[in-house]
């Protein structure tokens, strides 16, 4: 008797393609779930999808890494430069700083959070955070290098 074939399934949902999507969202703050939910993404699958893929790991940190670095960069010039359409032509508009700052300090946590407010006994990277100190490190050296390659 001749053995018969297996199907390969159905193809992944979750590509590089997506990824990249929900990374980009992610990096600007919104939370996983919500991300992948705009993209038909179970977020239950989403996260061990990421984590088995080295790949798949790389996208998020260079989304991370580069909001982070915009973000520092914006905060070194003391806010994001707009041009705004008038009836005259463009006029260039400086955004705050502040709203960048306020989503690094509670984004990343465990580098931006000021430490002479921590409770008693509690470290920095202690209340949280969405990656692991290694990815954090990771992270951490590509938005050093994103700013220098910035300025």
């Amino acid at each position: 008797m001749k053995k018969r074939k297996l199907a390969n399934g159905r193809p992944a949902k979750i590509t590089a393609k997506v990824v990249e999507e929900i990374g980009a969202m992610m990096a600007l703050g919104v939370p996983e779930d919500y991300a992948c939910a705009l993209h038909g993404i179970n977020p239950a699958t989403f996260g061990p999808a990421v984590s088995r893929s080295e790949a798949f790991k790389n996208i998020m940190r260079v989304h991370h890494a580069r909001f982070m670095a915009e973000s520092l960069q914006i905060i070194k010039e003391g806010g994001e430069r707009i041009q705004i359409a008038t009836e005259e032509g463009f006029t260039e508009k400086i955004m705050p700083w502040s709203g960048r700052a306020w989503i690094l300090e509670r984004r990343y946590k465990p580098h931006f959070t000021r430490t002479d407010i921590l409770k008693d006994k509690e470290a920095p990277g202690e209340r949280g955070g969405l990656m692991s100190a290694e990815d954090l490190k990771e992270l951490e050296k590509m938005g050093r290098a994103l700013v220098k390659e910035l300025s």
